[in-house]
């Protein structure tokens, strides 16, 4: 069977395949960079290991993660190997307590989690009644070594008062210790104008 369509229908035709290519596109830009923006991560994750005396593991002490800020609370228990994570963690000031059957009860506050912050607190629980309870109050955090993200908060004040060239938000990375700015990127596409 064969279709022969007139000049207004052939142009209806063609205006429709356009917009189907261009609905196409535009669906293939926001299919891959919705993969690119998944990558940013505005929340941390906070996980440690929990032990006896001995250093053996305690499977099923109830770790609990309190934001000091809200008062939001979120539970988790220890696994077989003794591990815990708190993943998707809005940035905050954060008390962990880890109460498990036959320890004494241990507590952390003013844990500091920053953004797409990895933050480690292990336990070695002591023995006792579960009435006992140790608190420990820190400014000071662990260090990091579960990966080798590197990471820093600069807070609007300090954004405000330092010098930025040409509004360049990547002359901030050097505030980082251990980072530098290789040349090339937006102040080589600057040069060149």
């Amino acid at each position: 069977m064969l279709i022969c369509l007139g000049g207004g229908e052939m142009n209806l035709f063609r205006r429709l395949c356009s917009a189907v290519g261009v609905f196409c596109s535009v669906f293939l830009v926001l299919l891959v960079c919705s993969g690119v923006l998944s990558a940013q991560n505005s929340r941390g994750t906070i996980l440690g290991h929990v032990v006896d005396p001995t250093g053996g593991v305690v499977v099923g002490a109830k770790v609990t993660l309190r934001n000091m800020d809200t008062g939001v609370t979120n539970e988790f228990q220890t696994n077989s190997a003794g591990d815990y994570v708190f993943v998707n963690v809005v940035p905050g000031k954060y008390e962990l307590r880890i109460e498990a059957p036959g320890f004494k009860t241990e507590a952390t506050s003013g844990l500091l989690l920053e953004v797409d912050q990895t933050l480690r607190q292990d336990y070695r629980l002591e023995v006792g009644t579960v009435a006992e309870t140790i608190v420990v109050h820190t400014d000071t955090q662990m260090v990091q070594t579960d990966n080798t993200t590197l990471g820093n908060v600069l807070d609007q004040k300090m954004i405000e008062d330092l010098p930025s060239v040409g509004r360049d938000i990547t002359n901030f990375l050097e505030l980082s210790a251990g980072a530098s700015n290789l040349s090339g990127g937006s102040q080589l596409a600057w040069a060149q104008h």
